[in-house]
């Protein structure tokens, strides 16, 4: 018997390469998510077509004499236009069917990949369990070509991880950071703000402490949300 364990192949299981093993097994769970979408020309999402012509107008519509007669571009400060400020800068540098594609992949990517990151930071460890997140990658908002949202929900989710994270760093970078985070989510969507709230006090909640140390740590989480949720932040230009 001691010869025959003896001759048995001896696998490596060292902390390294079982990292190596989770980071392979999460490309692929990503690879698998992209590569339908750069498989096709027009993804076929329910209110893609209207965005790509928005977004065509707003590149390339002021040369164009006649669409320069019936459109002109007004940005204001206002949630739901975070397509249209990352395909404006995207589209410098590459055709915009292909900027549209990125932030597509970024609405399938982010909530997958963030929900994977949250688990990490409050677990403190890497699980193969969240990589099932990949599995509702593709979802009816997307379908119905809710990118927006979706983006500002995986925005939510990194932005929480990254709070849970950093609990032991200074109280300041945490909430500049979230402060910061949640000024991106808002410029997404703003029910995607209200989850990132709603995060943020379940994992301040979940800490033990006395009902007077939470409430205060709760109080101190309005400070990221008052920009985004100041009444003139509604205002257009």
């Amino acid at each position: 018997m001691v010869e025959v364990m003896r001759t048995m192949p001896k696998f490596d299981v060292t902390p390294r390469r079982a990292t190596q093993a989770w980071w392979g097994a999460l490309a692929i769970v990503v690879g698998a998510l992209l590569v339908p979408l750069f498989a096709t020309d027009i993804p076929p999402l329910l209110d893609y077509p209207n965005h790509l012509a928005r977004m065509w107008i707003i590149n390339y519509g002021a040369a164009d004499p006649i669409l320069s007669r019936m459109y002109t571009v007004e940005w204001g400060i206002q949630p739901n236009i975070g397509l249209d400020m990352v395909v404006l800068v995207l589209a410098r540098v590459m055709p915009l069917e292909l900027a549209g594609k990125v932030f597509i992949a970024l609405a399938i990517v982010l909530p997958v990949t963030g929900s994977i990151a949250l688990h990490r930071a409050v677990f403190r460890c890497r699980s193969y369990w969240p990589l099932a997140a990949g599995l509702i990658g593709y979802n009816g908002m997307l379908f119905a070509g809710f990118v927006n949202f979706l983006v500002g929900v995986g925005l939510a989710l990194w932005a929480a991880a990254f709070w849970e994270a950093q609990r032991e760093s200074s109280p300041v970078l945490r909430l500049l950071t979230a402060t910061i985070a949640a000024l991106a989510i808002f410029f997404c969507h703003i029910i995607a703000v209200g989850l990132f709230g709603l995060l943020l006090v379940g994992l301040e909640l979940a800490r033990p402490g006395r009902p007077g140390a939470r409430l205060g740590r709760l109080c101190w989480l309005s400070v990221p949300f008052a920009l985004p949720l100041h009444p003139f932040s509604w205002c257009t230009a």
